[in-house]
Parts: C-alpha cells; structure tokens; sequence
C-alpha cells in the first residue's frame, strides 16, 4: 500500500493506493494516528485508486475516525471506486463517515 499525502489549507488529502487490507492496515492506522497526533485532524481520504478493502481495511478505518473525533477533527471519504462501494454500502459506513464523488467536494465541506 502506498500513500500519498497533500495539503488543500488546513485539511489534509491522503491518497491511498492498492490494498487496504490485514496486510497493510496496519500501516494504514500508524500514519492515520500520527496525523491526528500532529493536529492534522481534517483529512479527507481519497479511495480512487483503491482496488479492494477488507474487514481489517474497514475496521482500522472506524479506529482513524474515532481517533480524529477525539481530537474534535474528522475524516471524509472520496472517490470511492466501484469495486469497493458495495462494501461500504452492505456495512453502512455512509452512517459513519461523510462519502463525496470528489476529493475537492469533501475538502470543501470542512468550511
């Protein structure tokens, strides 16, 4: 997995490539929590070249959001590819987390 890492003002976009998945979700939680440590607790993941997300992959995404929401931030999802978006639908992570079409739309709603 590899993740890139942008500011837009004072939210910051992470895109995430690959896998999120047991192998890699660790990783994955490790750069999420320094980034809320580092008060960088506005941060919008873009999922447009993810290609598979696990029950792991979901699970350390729940740890991330409740880590920024501790720390009075949030996360917002964006570009959700088709193969993935089945999945957040069946467990309803639209009920946890914001989910946009575009990374600038989910940036935006932070204002």
């Amino acid at each position: 997995m590899q993740m890139t890492t942008n500011q837009n003002g004072d939210v910051t976009v992470v895109a995430v490539d690959d896998r999120l998945e047991a192998d890699t979700v660790e990783e994955f939680r490790t750069s999420m929590h320094d980034l809320a440590e580092q008060g960088q607790v506005k941060v919008v993941l873009d999922f447009s070249n993810i290609a598979f997300v696990d029950s792991s992959g979901l699970g350390g995404l729940v740890s991330a959001v409740r880590k920024f929401r501790q720390h009075d931030g949030d996360i917002k999802l964006a570009c959700i590819t088709d193969n993935v978006r089945p999945l957040v639908e069946i467990v309803r992570l639209h009920r946890i987390f914001d989910i946009f079409d575009a990374v600038d739309e989910a940036v935006n709603s932070f204002s």
